[in-house]
């Protein structure tokens, strides 16, 4: 297990049900992926799209690796963004499926990282390498006079512009919705243990009410039969 923060908490391993249940996702994406892929190069996305074992190896990285995003969820969100970021840099025909598994591989590091440190820093350097990454395929597609041709470049607002901005929005967005979520799902199992623990240290005290109020009675009922015996014995004298 991972050190305890100042909290005392660690969150519990996954059970094997949910285990499984990430198994047949990550592989649900990864079929999913490859679908997409398909109908993408049929649609003619890139004009020399990376050739398929290629294609099935970068999609395997980025989707796969969720197997694995509650038990490692550092190693598996590493391994994602590392292969959707192939999947851009070589042209994998893929725009739909592995954005859902790198917001997942987000969430599950902020959901399931005890150390709470540790998994603002992992997140951040992902979220940092990733809007780097964006302001430079924006600035190449500024700069190059052959991107974009069907955008007007013509003016401080033009066309160009309002696209860059949407795809800066569209970001920021997907990116602080992947990490509030995850921290809203570390809370609420923290939250829940905590109540949890509560309700057995109600318990607990129940328990240990009722046996001393049993033990309390022993003693009236010892008491009073002792009593008894003490005032018939003085009678009998």
């Amino acid at each position: 297990p991972e050190p305890r923060e100042a909290t005392g908490w660690i969150r519990p391993a996954p059970t094997r049900r949910e285990r499984t249940i990430d198994l047949a996702v990550a592989v649900g994406l990864y079929v999913a992926a490859i679908l997409s892929q398909q109908l993408y190069r049929v649609a003619g996305v890139y004009d020399e799209p990376a050739d398929a074992p290629l294609t099935f190896a970068t999609l395997a990285l980025a989707s796969l690796p969720l197997a694995v995003r509650r038990s490692h969820p550092i190693a598996a969100g590493v391994l994602v963004a590392a292969g959707f970021s192939a999947i851009a840099v070589l042209e994998v025909p893929e725009l739909l499926v592995c954005n859902i598994t790198l917001f997942l591989a987000l969430y599950s590091i902020g959901a399931w990282v005890s150390r709470r440190s540790l998994a603002v820093g992992v997140r951040a350097a992902i979220v940092i390498a990733m809007i780097v990454w964006l302001v430079v395929a924006l600035f190449q597609a500024a700069t190059d006079p052959d991107a974009l041709e069907g955008l007007s470049r013509v003016g401080a607002f033009s066309p160009l512009v309002a696209y860059m901005l949407i795809q800066v929005l569209i970001n920021v967005l997907y990116f602080t919705g992947a990490w509030w979520f995850g921290d809203r799902a570390f809370a609420s199992a923290h939250a829940r243990w905590q109540l949890e623990e509560r309700t057995r240290e109600l318990e607990a005290e129940r328990e240990r009410t009722a046996a001393q109020a049993v033990a309390l009675d022993r003693v009236r009922i010892a008491r009073e039969l002792h009593d008894a015996v003490a005032h018939h014995v003085s009678v009998i004298g």
